[in-house]
């Protein structure tokens, strides 16, 4: 029956936002208990995603195309097969699968919304009034299924409404999209402040006064780490053992790719955005524990996961129709990523070894 609930995480108390329990509070109802409610509702969430991420993947390319299958195929196996996934399994993070989840199924609905967009000049074939709804939906479960994907989706949605004014100040996208797109999301804003935020008001308030004074190290309570120790848990934690080391270069580098032929130039260009976002925001987290000296940040790797699984299989399928050699690096770079979560996953489940903690 508690909504308001509070998350202390790093010596800093958060809010803990309760959407993930109170859908799943109807099917207490069956007699489940609620630790196999959670953990069985955070396995089929989790089992769902790669199909998004295939979704998201396919969107780039023609439907005739002989790529379009592999890399989407190639992207769902980049986030099934990566430890990250793994990791929050171990925690058992319920409610950050379940904001991860929400957020992969937002972010498809709007690739596949500017398909249906790009189909037309205006958008008058779009059922706006269903359309506006679904997304007002997924934003609220996102903004109130974790803190941490509240803020970064945030950051994501501000970023793609300035390039969508942009745009419509160049006459490339009608002006009613925009304001249709702008009005859902301060309408989700509102709901989520309103009904949850804003009970926090003062924990916010009192923060904001300890940051200024002391900093992220004096709101922590905490002197500042070291950073040759930051240095080691990004590269180690983070990329070798969350992505297998190799594909979040690869992600990096196909933002530099050319279109894939006949690809919707539209869709690419709103994928190339949403990604090319998500890695602003990742680079920004990343380098604030090293300015700050505070651990303190939100999972920002994992907000990227879509987006390194993505852009890392279309490098990877330009390298495997480049030749055997380029089928050998593939391969080579997909089984250390492999070996990776099963050494991973074998640790925890034989020897009780604990994984890192995701972030």
């Amino acid at each position: 029956g508690s909504v308001l609930l509070l998350s202390r995480n790093r010596g800093v108390d958060f809010p803990s936002p309760p959407a993930f329990y109170l859908l799943l509070a109807p099917f207490s109802l069956t007699g489940l208990d609620r630790r196999v409610l959670l953990q069985l509702g955070g396995a089929l969430l989790d089992a769902a995603s790669p199909v998004l991420v295939y979704a998201i993947a396919t969107s780039l390319s023609a439907r005739s195309s002989k790529e379009h299958a592999q890399r989407g195929l190639l992207a769902a196996g980049i986030y099934s097969f990566s430890a990250a996934t793994l990791m929050t399994t171990f925690w058992n993070f319920s409610t950050h699968i379940f904001a991860q989840w929400a957020h992969l199924l937002l972010i498809t609905a709007l690739v596949l919304l500017w398909r249906a967009l790009a189909s037309t000049k205006s958008g008058a074939q779009v059922a706006w009034p269903l359309a506006l709804a679904t997304l007002f939906v997924m934003q609220s479960l996102v903004f109130l299924g974790h803190f941490g994907f509240w803020m970064n989706m945030s950051l994501l949605s501000g970023m793609g409404l300035l390039a969508l004014l942009i745009a419509a100040i160049r006459g490339r996208v009608a002006w009613g999209v925009g304001w249709r797109l702008l009005g859902i999301f301060v309408a989700a804003q509102l709901v989520a402040v309103f009904l949850f935020y804003s009970a926090y008001t003062g924990l916010f308030l009192d923060q904001a006064r300890a940051t200024a004074s002391g900093g992220l190290t004096g709101l922590a309570g905490r002197g500042a780490v070291d950073r040759t120790l930051l240095w080691n848990t990004l590269w180690d934690a983070g990329f070798r053992v969350h992505f297998g080391l190799f594909a979040i270069p690869l992600a990096l580098l196909s933002m530099a790719l050319p279109w894939p032929r006949g690809a919707n130039l539209s869709v690419r260009r709103a994928v190339a955005l949403l990604a090319g976002g998500t890695f602003v925001i990742a680079l920004f987290f990343a380098m604030l524990p090293f300015l700050s000296g505070s651990t303190l940040s939100t999972r920002w790797l994992m907000f990227s996961a879509w987006a390194i699984a993505v852009g890392a299989s279309s490098v990877a399928t330009l390298l495997w129709r480049s030749g055997r050699g380029g089928r050998w690096i593939v391969l080579a770079m997909g089984g250390y990523l492999v070996w990776v979560s099963a050494t991973l996953w074998l640790g925890a489940l034989a020897w009780r070894i604990r994984p890192p903690e995701p972030f």
